[in-house]
């Protein structure tokens, strides 16, 4: 990419880079650098409820990107082993280091930049570069904290084990010393800025030439330390005797702590860290097995956890058959659950409301009665109106399938009170008309609920065409049924996200699909959504009209008017949650008055190559695994417990990467929504959003804030049983990882491809590089071909224009 522009002007002003491990005190070193005449920026992180509770100030401009690094790059910041760059794409890098240049520029402006982030530590040689061509003077300070702490900490925080805490104190330190090997630098010991603020304020403005402000540094003092709390302080002696920690953190640890009491650095120092870069250098084979064994030994654990509960499944069922019948429990307690079933009781006909507003039950109905009726001629029914004989008849037979076959019996539906009132209403009315008791089926189970509603359908059409006999026949054996079961729990199955379509299309006919994407004030949200909605007006929809753009209100007139042109239907979204990474969450509310069958949110960095139709659900929420894990796999486990997931999803693969994931999980850039389930996810998928930024402590010291859609919609999926099916990657093509595509169907061809910004060349082009294959190099130059012809007006070429250059 060509940063010809971003070379012509160097900024003025001073930046002044904290550097350090993590839980070193890097925070509070930033805070006091405004007595020092230095400011966090203004577009900091939010503070993390008890682990930060003054702030990060970490400036989220250069957080995104060095998460955007590190994920590139298949790294994490507790990475220990080298984390390597130079094989990464030269356009990601340029992209990258272009939006440095203009967001450091920006903040060093006038004035001195006080730049925190501890992933800078470990990233130092590619902001170096990006310091050198923004133009300003760069200081370094150097937070030194006593190993023992940080492990402490780490374990607290993260539940790390010293094995690991340690080796990665001195990864981060000696990438500190080596990368800033020859700047202007000073080191400051956290424990002493504790016990002696004014004392060690006055040394790094020394070192670092930097003036004091008296009072700002009487504020820092008083009002941000909390001196009161104790501090441990762990000498080199302390360190001496952890058998935990290897030589060469404990050779390291001492010669930092005689530079930050003398104030100068010595020879001792240069030979710790050489010491330490060998230690590193030796252990770096053993790092990439223990990576694979570890993330080896967590598939096989959460296979043993998925295996187990099957078994304990397995057995509940068989002792249920086993036992015999017993009488109902669908929605004890309910309130509305035992009016609906009084009345049927009392009406000896009425069941609850056709059970619309429960996609599995209602996409059930239709393929049974649908199928049924034009079988037998019959008229189909306009109500479930069902016996519960059939749908314990069909339960168990389920059950006894389910058991044969020893497969995992899927999670209930708890949370549909439609479907538990309609079950709990026809227990009372059959009970109470035959005198028998109903037998037990698992509430709300989405096997019960598809098959109630296959085999009420299908005995009510046989009723109403006089055709067979009054006593209701086991739709046991029956494929319609069966069908029914199938699609009802395969959101549910243990190997969920490592499924892989096997019919196409998965509609019989098509209805009404709309499309809908997010245009922010950002040039490159219009460039990329006009091209995105030229390619669906091509291939993916009957008019213009069907694609939905929503500005946000900053959007000024003319980049509206661009797609007013092409014919598309235009709203206004006000910005939700965090107002950068959640506004896709509001788009729903928008879209519930039209008239639809499915509705097709997408992110704008993707291009239509082929229908992406064929690949809807009639009652399932559609989004393809996502590429990689992230965040990784503890970190979503730690937030389900926190919202208050008892029984986690299966596990399986992501789809860009040998890394595991949990079921449900997956990639915010296309999720297909039937309308039967459209409100349900505008309300959970905002519920969650909010639960979740407000809960975001594990994000946060992840550097995974910009994940909080598809963290929230997982919650919405596993949290409130919405039904869930997984895409083909062929929907959902990622051209910018240069990765594997576990879950890409070799059968139909890439029909969607996702790009990133950091794809496009200075024309504003998808960039191929030797990595890509020959079936992506194709794809790339089709999407090419549709945007080279899509430069006639200028407004879009001066979107392209500053795409290109942002």
């Amino acid at each position: 990419m060509n940063n010809s522009m971003n070379a012509a002007r160097p900024a003025s002003g001073k930046l002044v880079v904290v550097l350090g491990m993590h839980r070193s005190g890097t925070s509070a070193m930033t805070r006091a650098m405004k007595a020092l005449g230095a400011e966090p920026g203004d577009h900091p992180l939010p503070p993390a409820a008890a682990l930060n509770d003054k702030g990060l100030f970490e400036d989220a401009d250069v957080a995104q990107i060095n998460q955007e690094l590190l994920s590139a790059g298949g790294a994490h910041w507790h990475t220990v082993g080298e984390i390597e760059l130079a094989g990464l794409a030269p356009a990601l890098l340029d992209a990258l280091r272009a939006r440095g240049v203009n967001v450091l520029r920006a903040k060093c402006a006038g004035r001195t930049f006080a730049l925190r982030d501890p992933r800078l530590t470990r990233l130092l040689p590619f902001w170096q570069l990006v310091f050198k061509e923004v133009g300003v003077p760069v200081v370094y300070a150097v937070a030194v904290r006593d190993p023992i702490s940080v492990a402490r900490a780490l374990a607290k925080r993260d539940h790390m084990t010293e094995e690991q805490a340690y080796p990665l104190w001195l990864a981060y330190m000696v990438a500190a010393l080596r990368d800033t090997h020859g700047s202007v630098r000073a080191f400051f010991d956290y424990a002493s800025m504790v016990l002696d603020p004014a004392g060690e304020l006055a040394k790094l403005a020394n070192r670092l030439q930097l003036p004091v402000d008296a009072a700002c540094a009487g504020d820092f003092a008083h009002a941000f330390l909390e001196q009161e709390l104790p501090h441990p302080r762990f000498s080199t002696a302390d360190l001496t005797g952890v058998r935990a920690a290897p030589s060469a953190v404990k050779a390291l640890f001492a010669a930092l702590e005689t530079v930050c009491r003398a104030g100068e650095e010595d020879a001792a120092l240069q030979s710790a860290l050489e010491r330490g870069q060998q230690f590193l250098a030796d252990v770096e084979p053993l790092l990439r097995v223990h990576h694979d064994t570890t993330l080896l030994r967590a598939t096989l654990e959460a296979s043993k956890l998925v295996m187990a509960d099957r078994d304990k499944r397995i057995a509940e069922l068989q002792q249920q058959l086993a036992n015999g019948p017993v009488s109902a429990q669908a929605g004890v307690g309910s309130p509305a659950v035992a009016g609906a079933a009084k009345d049927a009781a009392a009406n000896g006909a009425a069941a609850p409301q056709s059970l619309v507003g429960s996609p599995i039950v209602a996409a059930a109905m239709a393929a049974a009665a649908a199928k049924d009726t034009a079988a037998n001629g019959a008229a189909a029914p306009q109500s479930l109106v069902g016996s519960p004989i059939v749908a314990a008849a069909m339960a168990a037979a389920a059950a006894k399938d389910t058991a044969a076959n020893g497969a995992a019996a899927p999670q209930s539906l708890v949370g549909s009170p439609i479907v538990a009132a309609a079950m709990a209403a026809a227990a009372a009315k059959d009970t109470a008309a035959n005198g028998a008791a109903v037998p037990q089926s698992p509430v709300g189970s989405p096997i019960v609920a598809a098959a109630m509603a296959a085999a009420a359908a299908k005995k009510a059409a046989a009723e109403n065409a006089a055709t067979r006999a009054a006593s209701p026949q086991s739709p046991v054996g029956s494929p319609i049924v069966a069908a029914a079961i199938a699609k009802a729990a395969a959101p549910y199955a243990p190997h969920a996200p490592a499924a892989q379509p096997t019919a196409r299309p998965r509609f019989a006919s098509r209805g009404a699909t709309l499309y809908s994407f997010v245009v922010d004030t950002q040039p490159r949200f219009a460039y990329e959504g006009y091209h995105l909605a030229r390619s669906l007006i091509e291939h993916g929809c009957e008019q213009a009209s069907d694609i939905n753009v929503q500005f946000t209100p900053e959007v000024d007139a003319s980049t509206r008017a661009l797609f007013r042109e092409l014919g598309c239907t235009l709203h206004d979204i006000e910005r939700f949650g965090d107002g950068r990474h959640c506004n896709k969450i509001a788009q729903l509310a928008n879209l519930h008055p039209f008239d639809f069958d499915h509705v097709v949110l997408l992110d704008t960095d993707m291009i239509a190559l082929a229908d992406p139709r064929p690949n809807l659900d009639e009652h399932a929420l559609v989004g393809k695994v996502t590429d990689l894990a992230h965040p990784p796999l503890p970190v979503l486990e730690e937030i389900a417990r926190a919202a208050g997931m008892r029984d986690l999803p299966p596990m399986g693969t992501v789809d860009a990467a040998l890394e595991p994931t949990f079921a449900g999980y997956c990639n915010g850039g296309f999720y297909g929504i039937p309308k039967g389930l459209a409100q349900i996810v505008d309300q959970s998928w905002r519920h969650w959003a909010q639960w979740l930024l407000a809960h975001n402590e594990p994000l946060m010291r992840n550097g995974m804030s910009q994940h909080v859609d598809q963290i929230s919609m997982w919650l919405a999926i596993v949290m409130d049983r919405i039904p869930y099916s997984a895409a083909p990657s062929n929907v959902n093509y990622t051209v910018h990882l240069n990765s594997e595509h576990r879950y890409f169907d070799r059968g139909v061809g890439i029909e969607m491809i996702r790009y990133h910004e950091s794809s496009l060349d200075a024309l504003g082009k998808l960039q191929v590089n030797a990595r890509h294959n020959e079936l992506e190099r194709r794809a790339i130059e089709a999407a090419n071909r549709l945007i080279g012809a899509g430069v006639e007006n200028p407004v879009f070429q001066s979107l392209r224009d500053s795409a290109a250059q942002a």
